[in-house]
Formats: structure tokens, sequence, C-alpha cells
């Protein structure tokens, strides 16, 4: 049998010998927040946040407990791109994902990469690229 991408691999051989990966998806909309759960939560500790101060006070209590952070672009206030540098300084070993829409600018996702994001992926994204991409972010940890 072959195996498909990383993320296969990390389930079938990386799970049992490690801690669950802890992941930090932040977006305003609660389908969105569902959705990266139920693709994810069988194979990563999925926490959940709508907005920036939000989740800025779940990293503050644990900021060495987590992996990665999916962090939309287009939160309502404070934009997803302005929380990038204070959530690496809580944790400056993490890896933070943006996710991208239509309505963002350029200069929000050149930003967002020059502080400190690791990718940018666009809504409505691919299942198995958002599987492979985390994953390889949290085993290269």
């Amino acid at each position: 049998m072959m195996i498909a991408n990383l993320y296969d691999l990390f389930l079938r051989y990386c799970r049992p010998t490690r801690k669950t990966p802890r992941l930090l998806v932040v977006d305003d909309e609660p389908h969105i927040r569902n959705i990266i759960e139920g693709i994810l939560g069988h194979a990563f500790e999925v926490f959940r946040a709508e907005s920036g101060p939000k989740a800025k006070a779940i990293l503050q209590s644990s900021p060495d407990q987590f992996d990665v952070v999916l962090l939309d672009i287009t939160l309502p206030g404070i934009t997803g791109d302005q929380w990038v540098l204070p959530f690496l300084k809580l944790n400056p070993k993490l890896s933070i994902i943006m996710l991208g829409s239509h309505q963002d600018t350029p200069d929000q996702h050149k930003f967002s990469l020059e502080n400190g994001a690791v990718d940018i992926i666009p809504k409505p994204f691919d299942h198995r690229h958002l599987c492979n991409q985390i994953t390889k972010l949290a085993l290269g940890k």
C-alpha cells in the first residue's frame, strides 16, 4: 500500500510515539473552525478561538504547548496579520499559517510573511494541502 502524503505518514507512524500536536484555529466564522476541527481533530488536539484576543488568552495560558496556529487574515477588529508578532512573542517556535480570502490585500499577505507567518493558505482551502502543511510543521518541531 502506498502512502499518499505526509499526513498519512504521520497517522501511521508518528502519532503513537510522540505527544499529540496542538493546533489553535483562529477564525471568526464558526463553520470554518468546525470544518478544520473535523478534518484534523483525529490527529491533532484542536483548540478554537473566534478572535485575536481570545487566541492570545489561550496562548498566554500555555504558550509552549502549541505547535501550529491557523490564523484568519480578515478577523474583525484587529486583523489576523496584526496578531502574528504578538503570538510569536509568546512562543517564538510557533508556526503560524494564515488563512486567506478574496478580501485580503497583497500588503496583508506581505506583512504576515515578513513578520513570521510561514504560509498563506487561501479559502476555500484544499483539505489535503492543509493537512500536509500542518503535519509538516508539527513534525518539524
